[in-house]
């Protein structure tokens, strides 16, 4: 048998040193690409919190929008129905606000009657056209009056005329000295005969 000679040692060795060395590039191609991987993990981890905040948000919007939806007046409860001695406190206060500002409108509103047409609306009955003109005149500020005070946001009334108020509320004039003296004198004839017989001129 012929024994090896030393070139073809050396060859062995070279390729024994090409086998070991190959695995050792395919190991930092590895750890090279790992990196690239590593870095796509920390965005995901940060789009999740964004997409929860928007979430929560919403949900924030959406319990808001629930708790006025019903109502409109954002306490979570729903208007309140009509109640006649409700309605009529309501419009006393607010007839008491127009004397204190001396507002000629108080006694058109005092003298009006209140008519309760549904939960929702309800309709002012007064004697003429002037007193309806007082009311409508004043309609913006009273509607918004009376909704707080009636926790209604769906409030409605009209103000209408009839000649004939049987229940119109009585409510003491003031009378001048010659309207007092005409009532006397229709009361009692005689003192306008005295007043021509003496011949008094009265300061009215």
């Amino acid at each position: 048998v012929d024994k090896p000679s030393v070139n073809q040692k050396n060859s062995v060795t070279s390729e024994a040193k090409l086998i070991i060395e190959t695995p050792k590039i395919k190991e930092s191609v590895v750890k090279e690409d790992n990196p690239n991987v590593s870095y796509g993990s920390p965005k995901q981890e940060i789009k999740q919190p964004t997409g929860k905040t928007k979430i929560t948000a919403l949900d924030k919007i959406r319990n808001q929008y629930k708790e006025n939806g019903n109502n409109g007046n954002g306490n979570g409860n729903t208007n309140h129905a009509l109640k006649k001695e409700e309605l009529e406190k309501a419009w006393a206060e607010y007839v008491v606000k127009l004397k204190a500002d001396k507002n000629p409108a108080a006694q058109p509103f005092d003298l009006a009657i209140l008519r309760i047409k549904d939960d929702n609306s309800f309709e002012a009955v007064t004697a003429n056209t002037i007193e309806k003109q007082f009311i409508e005149q004043d309609r913006n500020h009273l509607f918004a009056f009376l909704q707080e005070k009636l926790h209604n946001r769906l409030l409605q009334f009209s103000v209408t005329i009839e000649e004939n108020a049987d229940n119109r509320p009585e409510i003491e004039v003031t009378l001048s000295s010659k309207e007092q003296f005409q009532k006397m004198a229709e009361l009692y004839p005689m003192v306008w005969e005295l007043k021509e017989r003496l011949k008094l001129d009265l300061d009215y």
